[in-house]
């Protein structure tokens, strides 16, 4: 049987030992919680460098896929702590087949972020503004570069254009409860043939647009392609609903068409805020006149080398005619022609 001083050391020994294992327990949990939050600030890091770059990638890759041609970014800059986004110079190239410079410019895009959105799978934009667009609308002698992207979107939304990267993991979706788009200047080029190209060339600047929920009617929200798409819509849709009396019936009637085929905006309460600016009507008129101008003076060119090269030749005519004339004449009446003749 142990002593009492014997329990107490027993009890002292195993309290010490206690001591020693919840001390080597809190270590070894202060090195793990250091790990992590090193890891942490590793993927923070990584984050901050590269999220610039993944998402001008997202954005060229989006817009490719939906439009069928080149598309190119110069920048995306996002806000990871200011919750402030913005991207500079996205370029969508023409179609094979047209010499405009591109088929759609932006100069620039600002954008609100909710950084409590910005790591899920669904981010919420409460605003995107796109700022200085340059679009061409051109005629070939064949088709037009606005039907061709509108094709391709038509086989975009029908699910005909495989995503680009098939089979890996599909990108951040978003809803956007207000888009804005500010400054979009239209060249329209009626005529893209023969010596008139010069003539037919028609410029509008259309009026502020906006859309509302973007990509809310969709339980996961919008990919980047399909923003692409909304907003190309609607400013095509803007050019055919304000282009009236301002474009020829023709292409009006083009861009209705190939629109119609689409999916419409319904829902997006799309709207366009003043009215389309510019010489469109100046520069119309300016066509006729100088068409009916160049008309008018060709014929006169004509005419004139006509009446000209007619004259010499009816004088020539003339002139040889009434000498063969008077020769004879003078011949008969003459004394001594005759006889020579004979």
């Amino acid at each position: 049987m142990m002593s009492l001083s014997d329990q107490a050391c027993a009890v002292n020994g195993s309290t010490t030992l206690s001591s020693a294992s919840r001390s080597d327990t809190v270590k070894k949990l202060k090195k793990l919680i250091i790990a992590l939050l090193l890891l942490v600030i590793v993927a923070l890091v990584g984050v901050v460098l590269y999220i610039d770059k993944i998402a001008r990638i997202g954005v060229e890759k989006g817009a490719t896929w939906a439009l069928g041609v080149n598309t190119t970014l110069e920048s995306a800059s996002i806000g990871l702590f200011s919750g402030k986004s913005s991207l500079t110079s996205l370029e969508v190239k023409n179609p094979q087949g047209y010499s405009s410079p591109h088929f759609f410019k932006l100069g620039g895009a600002d954008l609100d972020l909710r950084l409590t959105s910005l790591f899920s799978d669904k981010i919420t934009i409460p605003r995107l503004t796109f700022k200085n667009i340059d679009v061409h609308l051109e005629r070939n002698a064949t088709d037009a570069n606005y039907n061709v992207i509108m094709n391709n979107l038509k086989k975009f939304e029908s699910k005909e254009a495989p995503p680009p990267d098939a089979g890996a993991k599909e990108g951040k979706r978003f809803v956007i409860e207000l888009v804005e788009i500010e400054n979009v200047n239209v060249h329209v080029n009626l005529v893209s043939m023969g010596g008139l190209s010069e003539l037919a060339k028609v410029d509008l600047k259309l009026p502020k647009l906006t859309l509302k929920n973007v990509g809310g009617d969709d339980p996961e929200g919008a990919n980047m392609a399909e923003v692409t798409d909304v907003v190309l819509k609607a400013i095509l849709t803007a050019v055919a609903d304000k282009g009236q009396g301002l474009l020829p019936p023709e292409l009006l009637g083009d861009l209705k068409g190939s629109l119609a085929k689409l999916e419409n905006l319904e829902g997006l309460g799309m709207e366009v805020i003043g009215n389309v600016v510019g010489d469109a009507t100046k520069k119309i008129d300016e066509v006729t006149k100088d068409l009916g101008r160049k008309i008018d003076d060709a014929t006169k060119d004509l005419t004139k080398d006509l009446t000209k090269d007619l004259g010499k030749d009816l004088g020539k005519d003339l002139g040889k005619k009434t000498d063969d004339i008077l020769k004879k004449g003078l011949g008969d009446l003459l004394p001594g022609q005759k006889e020579k003749k004979e």
